[in-house]
């Protein structure tokens, strides 16, 4: 599988679906940003690695798939391309987590701007090692 960036998608979908995923992720986004100023930058962080959009971005990706589809025999195509999805962002997981631990361990200690250069070098880092991992376990 090779990996590529296709704008195809942003010509499907529509703006009631874009603001759905828009006030999802800015529901959840406010809701980690309060829990932070509650708990502190080190609890908050933590709440980083959380996927808050995947549930909602599944459901979504698969209706739209099956809706796509004319034969009502053929309506795994939906599950199908959800479960794809869901696997690209098990093998991101652990990025995000890296991400976290890595904010929570300099927040407190550098500037933000090289807390946010070191976590996101720390992420890309991570994100490419779990893909190598993933594509050496396809071989």
């Amino acid at each position: 599988m090779k990996l590529r960036f296709d704008t195809s998608a942003l010509r499907r979908g529509s703006w009631k679906k874009q603001l759905g995923r828009f006030i999802w992720g800015g529901t959840i986004t406010v809701a980690t940003g309060l829990l932070a100023k509650w708990l502190g930058p080190r609890g908050g962080g933590l709440f980083l690695a959380f996927p808050a959009i995947l549930p909602l971005s599944l459901v979504m990706l698969a209706r739209r798939e099956n809706a796509e589809v004319k034969d009502p025999h053929a309506r795994d195509r939906g599950r199908h391309a959800a479960v794809a999805a869901a696997a690209g962002a098990s093998f991101a997981a652990p990025a995000l987590l890296v991400f976290a631990v890595a904010t929570w361990l300099t927040v407190e200690r550098w500037p933000p701007v090289f807390v946010w250069l070191g976590a996101g070098t720390a992420w890309s880092l991570a994100a490419l090692l779990s893909y190598g991992l993933w594509r050496a376990t396809l071989r």
